[in-house]
């Protein structure tokens, strides 16, 4: 792996820009900014709502009902250490089977969301890497309450920690393979129910995801 930088570049005020934004200051497959779209290939939620007939599981799985939208800049360091940093945009939203309790009717909706993550890796040669990464997610969740008589929506807006590993690998030049394992802990956030009842919902998503990419 080698790295070129221009003497003009290391001798002016411009040489931290030529390393964030030029794909030009080296050699590497990888780096330089970039945009493309991720599919969702597996997808698991793990929703349990606490109320007063007590613990209810909800689970969902969905394949390619989703994408993510993302663009980032990647960044490698002689030593072939890998940074990276991407934000994403998620398209699509999943709705949950109702569950059910004695009288009462629950279902649960996830909305688009958006997010922003670093990465963290080695390159393992000079059109590949393998990372960790961690950020922040951002969705909302829609959740029904129902009885025989009356129907609630309340919609809380979650915010999470996202973690996971992921590769990268330059299919041509200009053209990234992603796939990537993700989790995502949204926590816990209290709903209003029917009758001003109290619904504590703690979520969180795993995700399997692929896709490519247009390196600039």
């Amino acid at each position: 792996m080698k790295t070129c930088i221009s003497r003009n570049c290391l001798g002016g005020a411009g040489v931290a820009l030529g390393l964030m934004f030029s794909t030009a200051g080296t050699a590497n497959e990888l780096a330089g900014p970039w945009a493309g779209v991720n599919a969702v290939l597996t997808e698991t939620y793990s929703t349990n709502a606490r109320v007063d007939a007590g613990v209810l599981d909800l689970g969902l799985s969905e394949t390619l009902d989703s994408a993510r939208i993302a663009a980032g800049y990647n960044h490698v360091l002689d030593n072939g250490l890998f940074l990276g940093i991407d934000a994403y945009y998620t398209l699509g939203s999943v709705e949950g089977a109702p569950f059910d309790t004695t009288d009462v009717g629950n279902a649960v909706k996830y909305e688009e969301g958006y997010g922003a993550r670093t990465r963290l890796g080695v390159m393992v040669n000079d059109s590949a890497a393998v990372y960790a990464l961690a950020g922040v997610a951002r969705t909302d969740l829609e959740y029904t309450d129902s009885d025989e008589v009356d129907t609630r929506v309340d919609t809380q807006a979650l915010s999470g920690t996202e973690f996971g590993v992921g590769v990268q690998a330059a299919l041509t030049h200009r053209v990234l393979l992603t796939i990537e394992g993700t989790y995502t802990d949204y926590g816990s956030e209290r709903f209003t129910g029917v009758d001003d009842d109290r619904i504590d919902i703690d979520s969180d998503i795993s995700q399997v995801l692929a896709g490519l990419a247009y390196r600039f």
